[in-house]
């Protein structure tokens, strides 16, 4: 599928070898036609099917297309209003059927900083 993450980075993060998730997986502004927009990624192993699902404006829930057949998703959505990203859930139907929504854990920044993360390696 087209998508503009780098074949090896979406194996190093389905493999569970990525260091750093945040880059690939959440929203990601990107340009599409010339227009901003955001890119939308998330990682459903055993899933069938995504959609983001606009959760403060009442729209429609966009499909997300399947990027990897291990289960990465992506969704282009436009940038309406200069609206921040994170208004939106992630709807996911599993192998079973069941249909689920939950906030995407990727939408919210890194609580941990720089410094913190040095002095935890230390």
């Amino acid at each position: 599928m087209r998508t503009s993450v780098p074949l090896a980075t979406i194996q190093r993060l389905v493999e569970g070898h990525h260091e750093d998730p945040f880059e690939v997986l959440g929203p990601h502004e990107v340009t599409e036609s010339g227009r901003r927009a955001v890119a939308i990624r998330g990682f459903f192993p055993h899933s069938n099917q995504a959609w983001v699902v606009d959760a403060g404006h009442g729209g429609p829930r966009r499909p997300m297309r399947r990027i990897h057949p291990a289960g990465l998703y992506e969704a282009i959505c436009p940038i309406v209003d200069d609206r921040p990203t994170t208004g939106y859930q992630l709807q996911v139907t599993d192998e079973s059927g069941s249909e689920y929504t939950m906030h995407d854990p990727y939408a919210f920044p890194r609580l941990l900083s720089d410094y913190d993360l040095h002095l935890l390696a230390e």
